[in-house]
């Protein structure tokens, strides 16, 4: 987006259902939200003060629909990547010469945990197994939140 999108409709949240037919990987009913932050018309490198100042995104304690203020999220646990593929020490695994993923092979070298990314069956188990690690780590929250529903209509 640009800042004129910024300026005439506010940090909005947005969101876009992702097509697994047209997308790198096959994850049913995947979205990507965006959550617009401080200076969002920069990567994060070129964030200024100036820039922080002039756009200070949407995130606020408690939204109100005002410009600045639309949305608020809040910590509720995390899965990491190497866990998730089994890796205990990435360094090791890394100069022992395996890849996580290898894009021409479609699969790992010395790690299986990504193979396959095309196979809708595949990926639906690697989602379960985030959920699984996540009910682990955090038995007394929910293993899912409800979904915002997407409304974004892209074709």
């Amino acid at each position: 987006w640009s800042r004129s999108h910024w300026t005439k409709y506010g940090y909005n949240p947005g969101c876009l259902h992702v097509d697994p037919e047209k997308s790198r990987a096959a994850y049913h009913d995947a979205v990507w939200y965006s959550l617009p932050g401080g200076c969002p018309s920069r990567d994060l490198y070129s964030t200024t003060a100036k820039c922080l100042r002039d756009e200070p995104g949407g995130h606020c304690d408690a939204p109100n629909g005002t410009s600045t203020c639309t949305w608020h999220a809040q910590f509720a646990g995390e899965v990491f990547l190497d866990e998730l593929a089994g890796i205990t020490d990435h360094a090791t695994f890394c100069t022992s010469g395996n890849y996580e993923f290898d894009l021409e092979t479609d699969a790992g070298i010395g790690n299986n945990f990504w193979n396959d990314k095309l196979s809708a069956a595949d990926c639906n188990n690697r989602m379960k197994r985030v959920y699984e690690l996540f009910e682990e780590r955090y038995p007394s929250m929910p293993h899912a939140l409800n979904r915002h529903p997407c409304d974004a209509d892209v074709s």
